[in-house]
C-alpha cells in the first residue's frame, strides 16, 4: 500500500514538473500567426498557398524559413524580440506580382498576429506580364465573369454588375422598373434579396 502511495505521488510531481516546465516555456517564448490573402479583379479572396517566407531576427540575424498551407497561413513559435518578415518569391496574381516586408514584435507569452494582403504589399508586375496587349474577349469574360449577376424583378429579369466590395450592383432602369420584389442571382443555386439604393430613369441605370 505505502508502495503504491509512493508511486502515485512521483508520478504527481513528474505530471507537475512537466506542466511547469511547460508553463515556463510558453512565458519565455511567443509566436507569430500570418494569414496571407489577395483579393482578386473579382473581388474574390485568394489565399496565397504553399509560399516561402522568411523570418529575421534583429537581434541575431538568424533566419527561419515558414511555408503557408492551402490556406495562406502559418503559425510559428518564435522567442520574443525583432523580427523582418519577407517572402522568398514575388507571389503572381491576375498579371501583377506581391511582395512583403514587414517588421514586427514578438512578445512573451502571446500571438502576434499579421495579415498579408494587397493593401500592404509592394506590388510590381508579374513575369511575364503583357499589360500593354488587350485582353480577348475570352480573357474579359474569364477575369469578370464572378461580378456578373442576374437581377430579378416583378417585371422580368436583366444582368447586373457588381462595383465595389461593399456589395452594391449596377442595372439598368427598365429592369427594376417599380417593382416591389428584388432579387439577386449570384449563381444557379444563391439568390439574395436586393433593395433599390438610387435610380436615374433618364440615363437607365439603377443601383442596387
Amino acid at each position: 500500500m505505502r508502495y503504491a502511495k509512493a508511486v502515485i505521488l512521483i508520478a504527481a510531481s513528474w505530471v507537475l514538473a512537466c506542466a511547469a516546465q511547460e508553463t515556463s516555456r510558453q512565458a519565455e517564448t511567443g509566436a507569430l500567426a500570418v494569414n496571407a490573402i489577395l483579393v482578386g479583379n473579382d473581388l474574390s479572396l485568394k489565399p496565397v498557398p504553399r509560399k516561402r517566407f522568411r523570418i529575421s531576427s534583429d537581434e541575431d540575424g538568424s533566419t527561419i524559413e515558414m511555408v503557408t498551407s492551402f490556406e495562406g497561413k502559418f503559425y510559428v513559435e518564435l522567442h520574443p524580440g525583432e523580427y523582418l518578415l519577407s517572402n522568398a518569391d514575388p507571389v503572381e496574381l491576375e498579371g501583377r506580382s506581391y511582395s512583403w516586408s514587414m517588421t514586427l514584435t514578438v512578445h512573451p507569452g502571446s500571438v502576434t498576429s499579421l495579415e498579408l494582403s494587397n493593401d500592404n504589399a509592394v506590388l510590381g508586375s508579374a513575369t511575364g506580364d503583357r499589360a500593354s496587349a488587350p485582353l480577348t474577349e475570352t480573357e474579359l469574360y474569364n477575369r469578370y465573369r464572378g461580378s456578373v449577376f442576374k437581377v430579378l424583378s416583378e417585371s422580368g429579369h436583366g444582368s447586373g454588375f457588381l462595383v465595389d466590395s461593399a456589395g452594391l450592383i449596377v442595372t439598368n432602369h427598365h429592369v427594376v422598373g417599380q417593382s416591389e420584389y428584388l432579387a439577386v442571382n449570384v449563381d444557379e443555386r444563391s439568390k439574395y434579396r436586393a433593395v433599390l439604393v438610387a435610380k436615374d430613369e433618364v440615363n437607365d441605370i439603377a443601383v442596387l
